[in-house]
């Protein structure tokens, strides 16, 4: 099984690229698997949109999305391309930004970050999506910008730390889901 990772902000269009490009590869007749977007299935389940809104949300929540994502990334086995929306480096910068005073000196959160860091390279392939457009608000995206660019170089900069290869994803939906289409059929093939 391929296991490939898509990292970004909230609101970059990581979900809708995961979502079209688990469809153009079905029609390749590649056997394909698509991970919820955690934070959404856990609001969905407490039905409360504003579950993990900053001033709503705590560490003890923060750390239920990230062994939720451990989860839904394991016993695919039956999958040739699973496609995760999202990855623990991105919920380990959003636990960060959101709660570093009180993680600074703390060793289990030294022993999650090292966890973070090792985790990446079960990612068969790695994609980065960055900022190109302005977040909108929905209730449980917030719309502030200074917010989503913090969390964004957040999460570039760990990818930058991890020294694992990533690609970068740019342009319209078309243009992302043949790019990385491309990469996925060409490692299936056992391309480099």
């Amino acid at each position: 099984m391929l296991k490939v990772g898509f990292s970004g902000a909230h609101g970059v269009g990581k979900t809708t690229l995961c979502r079209e490009l688990h469809r153009y590869l079905e029609q390749d007749g590649i056997v394909v698997h698509q991970t919820p977007e955690v934070p959404r299935e856990i609001i969905d389940e407490v039905k409360d949109a504003s579950f993990f809104r900053r001033g709503n949300n705590s560490l003890i929540r923060q750390f239920l999305i990230l062994a939720r994502q451990i989860a839904v990334e394991t016993d695919h086995h039956d999958v040739e391309v699973l496609l995760c929306d999202r990855t623990l480096v991105d919920h380990w910068a959003y636990t960060v930004a959101q709660f570093h005073p009180s993680l600074q000196d703390d060793v289990g959160a030294m022993a999650w970050s090292k966890f973070v860091r090792a985790h990446q390279a079960s990612y068969g392939l790695r994609f980065y999506v960055p900022i190109e457009f302005a977040v909108k608000d929905d209730g449980v995206r917030e719309g502030d910008l200074e917010f989503q660019h913090s969390i964004d170089c957040a999460i570039h900069a760990q990818l930058d730390e991890s020294a694992l290869a990533y690609h970068v994803v740019r342009g319209g939906i078309e243009e992302r889901v043949l790019a990385c289409a491309d990469l996925i059929k060409g490692r299936l093939r056992g391309d480099q």
